[in-house]
């Protein structure tokens, strides 16, 4: 404690000196030091379009206004890590706030006493910027590798999210509508990365009423893809999918770490099986579960259908198989072939139509990893936005605002009405 508080003192009198230097002597270079204290970007070039509105040494705080861009930047030592909501006993954070007419930026750094020596060293802990249109906000975030959460994360992130402001019990609420997020350890570990899609609150709590719902997400984990779907609601055919998922390549442990808290890998796994898909889920309260495996010889499908709410889905097994198309872990192929298969079987089967489109996704996560096809990012793809600024970013939205909100609103309404029927293609095998 005693060394921290030091070293903020003398932090606290080097703003005094550079504010003393500014304000009095107008030494070169004085402002652009008195900033870079709070993070603050000063282009030195102009520093007479600066105006120091506010400054506080006890905080301390201060308040840039930038006259020429109109940008006002506010930054205060802190003990609360307020994007965390995380706090600590002493300052150990920089708050800065960067406000425009288009949008607002908030970052949090470590305070950094010594001058950096690496990009990473002044680089924020989490930057979130947000776009609003009427009620409606764009929020996108970036978070790197830091130990402030309960669990460390030891990989940078990248978050986008749709949210409606409504009033709940008297009071202003922002509610998630949509969110996707993108993560991944380029560096460290090339062979990893995961990104979700979910709609709603994560935790299932929201104050308004909801549609369908959905929480997906997908790893790659040592060259192989791991595709769950935590949860699926469609509610106009009452069909639900719960804890399903799909494995390229039989690594328990990878698959372990991959699944819903709580959730055991299929005790049906045995270590012959190459790759497997497994979908658990209800229609109109009958319960279903279908079982896919691929070993050396053949794939094998165990189809699990509840005859009653009296009775369990152990009461009709319905078993098939069909020789393989290549060695080796499951192809596209293989899985576009299963998805031929079930589609002529079960060909009004709600259960089925909906794991249809999952298989599809599994599959085409496969071929993109083995570099077979490319992948289609779409304008909300946070993969995209992983390693770019957020003043490029910034003006890029700005410049395209109506057209980044006009397709948050159509995926969050492709995502709480889901088309039965979709996986449903004239699908293409080739040997």
């Amino acid at each position: 404690m005693y060394n921290r508080n030091r070293k903020l003192e003398k932090r606290i009198n080097q703003i005094k000196m550079s504010f003393y230097k500014w304000h009095g002597e107008r030494e070169e270079k004085s402002l652009e030091e008195l900033a870079s204290y709070f993070n603050i970007p000063i282009e030195e070039k102009r520093k007479d379009d600066y105006i120091i509105k506010r400054l506080s040494f006890d905080d301390p705080s201060i308040e840039i206004y930038d006259k020429k861009t109109d940008i006002t930047y506010k930054a205060k030592y802190t003990t609360n890590a307020d994007l965390f909501n995380h706090i600590e006993r002493e300052k150990k954070f920089i708050n800065l706030i960067v406000e425009t007419l288009d949008y607002r930026i908030e970052k949090l750094y470590h305070i950094n006493y010594v001058k950096p020596t690496t990009e990473n060293d002044d680089r924020p802990i989490i930057e979130r910027m947000t776009f609003k249109d009427g009620d409606y906000s764009l929020v996108f975030e970036r978070e790197y590798d830091n130990n402030l959460r309960f669990f460390q994360t030891n990989s940078d992130s990248f978050k986008i999210q749709y949210t409606q402001r409504v009033e709940d019990e008297g009071k202003l609420y922002q509610q998630p509508l949509l969110t996707r997020n993108y993560a991944e350890k380029e560096i460290t570990d090339p062979t990893y990365s995961y990104e979700d899609m979910y709609t709603y609150s994560e935790g299932g709590i929201n104050a308004i009423k909801t549609k369908d719902k959905q929480f997906k997400y997908s790893y790659l984990r040592n060259n192989g893809v791991i595709h769950v779907v935590d949860r699926l609601e469609n509610k106009a055919t009452e069909t639900f999918l719960r804890d399903c998922h799909c494995f390229e390549v039989n690594n328990e442990d990878d698959i372990r770490k991959s699944l819903p808290y709580g959730v055991e890998l299929d005790s049906e796994v045995t270590e012959k099986d190459i790759s497997g898909m497994i979908f658990y889920g209800f229609v109109k309260g009958l319960k279903r579960r279908i079982k896919i495996f691929k070993d050396k010889s053949k794939i094998r499908i165990k189809y699990y259908v509840g005859l009653g709410k009296e009775k369990n889905y152990e009461d009709d097994v319905q078993e098939y198989s069909f020789p393989i198309i290549n060695n080796g872990s499951i192809s596209n192929n293989e899985i576009k072939m299963i998805c031929l298969f079930l589609q002529l079987k079960y060909s009004n089967d709600p259960f089925i139509d909906l794991i249809l489109e999952e298989l599809t996704t599994f599959g085409n996560k496969i071929d993109i990893r083995k570099g077979l096809k490319e992948e289609e990012l779409d304008m909300l793809n946070p993969k995209q936005y992983m390693h770019k600024p957020f003043e490029g970013l910034a003006s890029l939205i700005s410049e395209n605002k109506e057209e980044f909100f006009k397709e948050a609103a159509t995926q969050f309404d492709d995502a709480t009405n889901i088309s039965i029927g979709k996986g449903k293609v004239n699908i293409m095998v080739q040997a």
